[in-house]
C-alpha cells in the first residue's frame, strides 16, 4: 500500500505522558505494510523492537516509537 507520511508536533515527557500537539502532512509518499521491520525500513528508525504499530482504523496507520507517538501514516490512492 501506498501512505503519506504525517508528522507531529509531540508535547509531553516520560513521566506525564506524550500527546500529539499538531499534525503536519508532509507531502512524502512510502510504500509499506504494517509489520514493524517494514515501517522501521521506511521511516528510517534502527530498532524494531521500540516501535508500536495501531493499524485497527482503515487506512491509517499510527506509529508509536521509543514510547512517544512518531507519525502516522494516511493511505493514498
Amino acid at each position: 500500500m501506498k501512505y503519506e507520511i504525517v508528522s507531529y508536533d509531540v508535547w509531553g515527557n516520560d513521566e506525564e505522558g506524550y500527546h500529539v500537539n499538531n499534525v503536519m502532512p508532509t507531502g512524502k509518499l512510502i510504500c509499506t505494510d504494517a509489520s514493524k521491520a517494514s515501517l522501521c525500513d521506511r521511516l528510517g528508525l534502527d530498532d524494531p523492537y521500540k516501535i508500536e504499530v495501531d493499524a485497527t482504523n482503515e487506512g491509517v496507520i499510527y506509529v508509536d516509537y521509543d514510547g512517544k507517538p512518531y507519525c502516522e501514516l494516511r493511505e493514498v490512492a
